[in-house]
C-alpha cells in the first residue's frame, strides 16, 4: 500500500495546498496512475505540469481526463532515497504516461 502525505485536485487553485518541498507525486483520475515523478519543489511542479507537462502522452491524458485529475504526494527530504522511490512508485503503480 502506497501512504501518501497529500493530495489534492489538479486545479489551478489547488497549487497552494501543495508543499514546497522535495518529493514524489502521482498524476491521476479515474483510469488510473498517469504519470509518477519526483522533484526538489512539488508546487513548482505542480505549476509545470498544470501548464503545460513536457510529456506529451501526459498532456494528452489530462486534455481527455476522465473524471477529477488529482496530485498526490509523497514528501522525501533525501535526494538519494528520492531516486529510489520514484522508482518503487513507478514499478507499483505502472503509470501509463510515464516515458520508458
Amino acid at each position: 500500500m502506497l501512504a501518501l502525505d497529500g493530495e489534492t485536485l489538479f486545479t489551478q487553485g489547488h497549487k497552494l495546498v501543495v508543499p514546497d518541498q522535495p518529493g514524489v507525486y502521482v498524476i491521476h483520475d479515474l483510469r488510473g496512475p498517469l504519470y509518477v515523478g519526483k522533484t526538489e519543489r512539488l508546487s513548482r511542479r505542480f505549476s509545470q505540469h498544470y501548464y503545460g507537462s513536457h510529456n506529451r502522452p501526459l498532456r494528452n491524458a489530462l486534455n481527455i481526463s476522465v473524471g477529477s485529475v488529482r496530485f498526490s504526494w509523497i514528501i522525501c527530504n533525501n535526494s538519494i532515497r528520492l531516486n529510489e522511490l520514484e522508482q518503487e512508485v513507478i514499478t507499483m503503480l505502472q503509470p501509463s504516461c510515464n516515458l520508458t
